[in-house]
């Protein structure tokens, strides 16, 4: 399955001011908006990630767009809370017993 755990390097690219083209899994899925601050496509769908590539990069005002959007989404936004959020997940965790393997990310 695709994941990465807090969706952190969907927001530093966002916050770098990049559109993101991303699968909408594990964290990413947390802060990707499809055609709001980045592009989400399905797992395993090659054809979608490599047309959303080629879109936003012949498309000058899908680009401008989608990285207003992305600033915008970072902007609202801080290390505190964000590292206050993977405190909370920690904490449920090791409440709930849960064991490295156990855990589906960002679901």
């Amino acid at each position: 399955p695709a994941t990465e755990t807090l969706g952190l390097v969907c927001l530093e690219a966002m916050a770098s001011g990049l559109p993101v083209i991303a699968v909408a899994a594990g964290g990413v899925r947390e802060y990707l908006r499809d055609d709001v601050n980045g592009v989400a496509c399905p797992e395993g769908d090659i054809e979608c990630l490599a047309a959303a590539m080629l879109r936003v990069a012949h498309d000058p005002g899908l680009h401008t767009r989608l990285v207003d959007g992305a600033m915008a989404t970072t902007s609202a936004l801080s290390w505190d809370s964000e590292l206050d959020r993977l405190e909370s997940f920690y904490a449920e965790a090791i409440a709930n017993g849960v064991r490295h393997g156990d855990v589906a990310y960002g679901s």
